[in-house]
């Protein structure tokens, strides 16, 4: 009778709690916060100056605005892209020297250098940067300004990227440039 229907009511009351709670959850997840998008930066990058990322991680980080620059490496999943692997290679040096500096300061990031395959997610990136080659190099500075990076005109060695990064986010990240050039 009566205590019967009391109990059915508790429970449905209960589960749609429950449902509720889950759905608050699952929420937040999709409300990405700078804090929320910082912290996958941090977890993504701690061991790696320049991690590899899904689509969907840098669709996540890369929302606008952001209060961080985004260096951001679009390669090849051909296995031998060698142009791919040096791009990656120059802008590790960066990377790391960008690493070295903010440790030495104590500060937290204020750019973050990701890698991502090409792909059809991708797709709206390819358009709105206009990628027509890869490896392709984008800087996605802070609010919704960005630079290309024009590999086909411009030097793949570290100081160049540097030098970009300097120009547009106001950086200043000590790259030594090979002898004779630039003389």
């Amino acid at each position: 009778g009566v205590s019967m229907r009391l109990v059915l009511v508790l429970a449905l009351i209960g589960a749609l709690v429950c449902v509720h709670v889950h759905a608050a959850r699952h929420h937040d997840d999709l409300d990405i916060g700078f804090e929320n998008a910082f912290e996958a930066l941090l977890e993504l990058t701690g061991g790696d100056l320049m991690p590899l990322v899904s689509a969907q991680e840098l669709m996540f980080v890369s929302k606008e605005p952001r209060p961080y620059h985004l260096m951001v490496m679009f390669g090849s999943t051909a296995d031998r892209c060698q142009h791919c692997d040096f791009v990656h290679q120059e802008i590790g040096k960066v990377s790391a020297r960008y690493r070295e500096i903010i440790d030495a300061k104590h500060t937290a990031p204020e750019i973050f250098f990701l890698r991502v395959h090409a792909s059809a997610e991708l797709r709206q990136y390819a358009e709105r940067f206009e990628l027509t080659t890869l490896p392709a190099v984008v800087l996605l500075l802070k609010g919704k300004q960005h630079a290309t990076y024009d590999l086909r005109t411009m030097t793949p060695l570290a100081y160049g990227y540097a030098d970009l990064i300097h120009r547009h986010a106001g950086i200043n990240i000590d790259m030594p440039q090979p002898s004779g050039v630039g003389s």
